[in-house]
């Protein structure tokens, strides 16, 4: 039985892409079969972006403005993207007064509903959210990065790992990948890990410590411990800047992670992002 397979990403110039070719062969049969060139897809419609809300949240969108929702929903997303709508469903079936929020607050609703439902539950400690954040920053976790932690980030031992835990945070359990020596494997960032991570820096399991100093030295020590590590890493960092570039520029971590020296390189990443998309 023929198998249709349909990806849906931002990007195709990354790592995943380059996975999915694979070897001349598989690329081979992948021009034979298909149109190498990647599909874009409009954004949904008025109507489909309310279909998605008024599933997700029927008898809270019954009595609302179909117009106001809609409204709303362009401002806070100009692009239309459905997750979005989703998101804003689940937020108003939750009891969420969404017309008064801001983007960032549908994200915000998002990652205090994914603590409630799963971190609680799984006893989701500080170091299993570090590890997670560190994954999703470059990418995944080598084995020898729990051998010889950073000095400056709690993480948990390689015996102390709880599988339970990381796919409470990540929605899935930790692989070995022995031809790779990933401990976790990749973790590519969309919208919602960029924002998990960036706001794991600022707010620690969603409750702010200390001072504002105190996130700048997070995020610090993030920065420092990734520029030590291998150039494949650093790579996939400067990927993590892209996304955060597109959806979070004035987040105040990102802001911090852009401004470090060490971070120099990685704006022709972000140089290069933006003339892609004036071509």
């Amino acid at each position: 039985m023929p198998i249709r397979v349909l990806l849906l990403e931002r990007h195709c110039e990354e790592r995943w892409w380059n996975e999915l070719l694979g070897a001349a062969n598989r690329y081979s049969l992948i021009e034979s079969q298909f149109d190498s060139l990647p599909l874009f897809l409009k954004p949904l419609d008025m109507a489909g972006l309310w279909a998605v809300i008024s599933t997700l949240a029927p008898e809270q969108t019954a009595a609302l403005e179909v117009d106001s929702i809609l409204a709303w929903l362009a401002e806070i997303d100009p692009l239309g993207r459905p997750l979005f709508a989703a998101l804003s469903g689940e937020a108003l079936a939750a009891g969420g007064k969404i017309q008064q929020w801001k983007r960032t607050d549908v994200l915000d609703d998002w990652l205090r509903r994914e603590r409630e439902r799963y971190w609680t539950s799984a006893s989701v400690d500080i170091a299993h959210v570090n590890l997670a954040a560190m994954a999703t920053f470059v990418g995944g976790i080598r084995s020898d990065v729990l051998e010889s932690p950073p000095t400056k980030i709690a993480l948990p031992t390689v015996n102390a790992v709880s599988p339970e835990s990381y796919a409470a945070i990540t929605g899935r359990r930790p692989e070995f990948l022995p031809e790779t020596s990933w401990l976790f494997g990749p973790l590519e960032p969309d919208i919602l890990g960029t924002h998990f991570a960036l706001e794991h820096l600022r707010a620690p399991l969603g409750q702010e410590i200390g001072l504002p100093s105190a996130a700048i030295d997070r995020a610090l020590a993030y920065s420092e411990a990734i520029t030590q590590r291998s150039a494949e890493e650093w790579i996939n960092f400067g990927e993590f800047l892209v996304r955060a570039h597109d959806d979070f520029s004035e987040h105040p971590m990102y802001v911090v992670f852009i401004s470090q020296p060490q971070n120099e390189g990685i704006k022709w990443f972000l140089a290069c992002a933006d003339q892609q998309k004036k071509n």
